[in-house]
């Protein structure tokens, strides 16, 4: 029988809550996931608005230390099976910027 070693992905989650306060700070997944709001309420709702987020910044203020593992993707989605109500989502002109 092989034995496998178990992979540890620490992720960060932005995301835009119906109810949540902005800049509110949540964890899941045993605190693998940090979670930061970015934009609450329905304000902008049906217009396209921008978000920006520092994400090596969040990532030491979250997960504490300077090392900062490379990065191995980025995930976009749009969900609201945590809310059980319904969410729609349009994305583009994305840009990951490096400082």
């Amino acid at each position: 029988m092989q034995a496998y070693s178990r992979l540890v992905v620490k992720s960060l989650k932005y995301i835009w809550s119906e109810k949540v306060p902005v800049e509110t700070h949540l964890t899941s997944s045993l605190g693998l996931t940090q979670v930061r709001v970015l934009r609450s309420g329905p304000t902008g709702l049906g217009e396209w608005v921008e978000a920006r987020a520092n994400v090596l910044e969040d990532y030491r203020r979250f997960f504490g230390g300077s090392d900062v593992p490379k990065l191995a993707g980025i995930a976009v989605l749009t969900d609201s099976d945590d809310t059980h109500s319904v969410a729609v989502g349009d994305y583009a002109q994305f840009r990951v910027c490096r400082r």
